[in-house]
């Protein structure tokens, strides 16, 4: 972060949109054709990797949100919404009442 600088993985699905400001070194315009050609099953075939597990912690993510939207259901009606909130506002209190006498 000192150096103001960045490197990082652009290809799908991680695009970005660089401001006018940023200065982009493609890295793969320094990359030999040939030793591209040579490894592109093993390329291929990564990226079908990537691209199944990706697919499959998507789906892991959205079971987990039913599951969670589905709990949730059952503990907001349980919930003491008001009390909370009564119970923050004492904490924040004596978090400032601390940070005072520091």
């Amino acid at each position: 972060p000192e150096l103001g600088i960045c490197m990082l993985d652009g290809t799908e699905p991680h695009e970005i949109d660089p401001s006018p400001k940023d200065i982009v070194i493609e890295l793969f315009s320094f990359m030999s054709g040939e030793v591209y050609s040579n490894n592109l099953p093993a390329i291929k075939e990564t990226n079908a990797l990537y691209q199944n597990n990706l697919q499959e912690a998507l789906n892991t993510l959205k079971s987990c949100k039913a599951v969670h939207d589905q709990l949730e259901k059952y503990y907001a009606q349980a919930m003491d919404f008001h009390a909370v909130e009564g119970l923050a506002t004492e904490l924040i209190a004596e978090i400032q009442d601390y940070a005072r006498k520091k």
